[in-house]
């Protein structure tokens, strides 16, 4: 007879590109699309959100990278109904 313990665990570690950097939602789990803010093609994007979080958005190692598209829709709401 086998006991829990004698059970193999699976252990998966998780990366910070895993979870949204806002909501921290997890983004595999969920299956939300994702978005790299830090690409080049949005730095645009990173100017809007700055404004929006009124602080400074750095690549931080440890930190993610992406924005789930749910969070990547109302950044950019907020930011064009405010007319900044």
């Amino acid at each position: 007879m086998k006991r829990i313990n004698d059970t193999p665990v699976k252990r998966f570690a998780h990366r910070p590109n895993d979870f949204c950097r806002v909501c921290r939602e997890n983004i595999k789990i969920s299956g939300r699309s994702q978005v790299n803010i830090f690409a080049d093609k949005n730095q645009e994007f990173i100017n809007h959100f700055q404004t929006v979080n009124a602080s400074i958005v750095e690549d931080v190692k440890g930190l993610s990278q992406v924005l789930c598209q749910k969070c990547y829709r109302i950044v950019v709401k907020y930011h064009n109904s405010k007319k900044f």
